[in-house]
């Protein structure tokens, strides 16, 4: 299993460091903590953007519009 670093998911999903940092801090983002080391799970983070893609959203077809 490949865990992802701080600097390996903000280069994936092309975020900051401070920023990622904190959304762990506030629980927001999926992660794995070995002591003071947070390591992030490909699948984990994955499933998490999925969940979080608003493109998946139900949209009123124009012709429906007033």
């Amino acid at each position: 299993m490949r865990l992802m670093t701080y600097r390996e998911l903000g280069q994936e999903l092309s975020l900051s460091i401070r920023y990622l940092q904190k959304c762990v801090k506030q629980g927001a983002l999926p992660h794995i903590r070995f002591g003071r080391a947070v390591r992030f799970d490909p699948n984990a983070i994955s499933a998490w953007v999925n969940q979080h893609n608003n493109t998946s959203k139900t949209y009123p077809a124009v012709e429906n519009l007033p």
